[in-house]
């Protein structure tokens, strides 16, 4: 389900502290030297020949954020072609990304989150650049984790370690998916706790998680980060999380993953059902139990949408000041997995 997005509020430039200007400066360093190395040099060139640079590259870029982009496609088709490349190289999607880190890392110092957030933006860039991590499924346009990556390389969406958050809201076309019992009581929390609609952090699960399994842990702390953001940032209303993985059909299933929605209980957050989750969504991949009871009937996962206004959020952060150090440790761990990839 896609909402539609904003970028984080324009601020003035800051300079960097020494370690993250080292590490802005590492991640500048990886984007030109891959872009530098065949066969990326290539597909630049075919690039620019075909008028996709500068000015004209920006709107290709926000329309890739918003989903998939006729001229992208033809675009890509065409690089591939000229160069015998494979797809799954994902060239033109690469140069799109790293021209896009370029174009953004000078904003990183001045935007209004916790300091390990810019230290994992660096990381992120570092490993989008390396040519040993290109993965199709994270880097081709035609999968749903292409537009992600350019959402954080364009700094919409920022990296907190197992989520990324992203300022959005909840779209009045979800009303007519929420079940008639529910409808007035969600709209009276819209209106009444949230005041409106939006803006709001929306969170969704990183592709560059440092396990491939979710922690309670890593959720919690994620979720302090996003709260941080909250404290810093007044004009954004709460905190949003849609997925299957906040359903109560799920954590029927899948007990062990009731942390998902911890914090978000603790905040006396609203939840409610957005109808039956896609298949395309992933509930059916990494437990094939859960698998079997759908194809069996006996599991029938929601979207699900938990809402926590502002202020709950802003109380469970100060109730929560314990993770600051957990924070700071993980800004720590941050800069030396950065440092690990100079």
């Amino acid at each position: 389900m896609r909402t539609a997005t904003a970028t984080l509020p324009d601020v003035p430039a800051v300079p960097a502290p020494p370690a993250l200007d080292a590490h802005l400066a590492a991640a500048r360093q990886a984007c030109l030297a891959a872009l530098a190395a065949e066969p990326l040099a290539r597909a630049e060139r075919l690039i620019a020949a075909a008028g996709w640079t500068g000015a004209r590259r920006g709107p290709l870029v926000e329309a890739a954020c918003r989903g998939h982009v006729p001229e992208l496609f033809q675009l890509r088709d065409a690089v591939n072609r000229q160069l015998g490349a494979a797809p799954s190289l994902c060239l033109t999607e690469r140069v799109l990304v790293l021209h896009t880190a370029l174009d953004h890392l000078a904003g990183i110092p001045g935007l209004r989150v916790d300091d390990s957030v810019k230290q994992l933006f660096c990381r992120d860039i570092i490993c989008y650049a390396d040519p040993e991590r290109v993965d199709e499924a994270m880097s081709s346009c035609a999968g749903p984790n292409f537009a992600s990556r350019l959402k954080v390389a364009s700094l919409r969406r920022f990296p907190a370690g197992q989520t990324e958050w992203e300022v959005s809201g909840f779209p009045r076309s979800w009303l007519a998916r929420i079940a008639l019992r529910d409808l007035p009581r969600t709209v009276r929390f819209l209106a009444t706790r949230v005041k409106g609609f939006g803006p709001l952090l929306v969170g969704h699960m990183s592709v560059r998680r440092r396990q491939p399994f979710l922690t309670a842990r890593g959720a919690r702390l994620a979720t302090y980060r996003a709260a941080l953001v909250l404290d810093r940032q007044p004009e954004i209303r709460g905190l949003m999380g849609v997925s299957w993985l906040h359903s109560r059909e799920t954590f029927r299933i899948s007990p062990h993953l009731a942390f998902m929605n911890q914090a978000a209980e603790e905040m006396r957050g609203f939840y409610v059902d957005l109808g039956a989750a896609p298949e395309v969504d992933g509930f059916l991949e990494g437990n094939r139990r859960r698998a079997e009871l759908y194809r069996l009937g006996a599991f029938k996962p929601t979207l699900a949408a938990i809402v926590c206004p502002r202020e709950q959020v802003l109380d469970w952060m100060r109730e929560n000041r314990h993770l600051e150090g957990a924070g700071a440790s993980y800004a720590r761990h941050a800069a030396a997995e950065v440092a690990e990839l100079i």
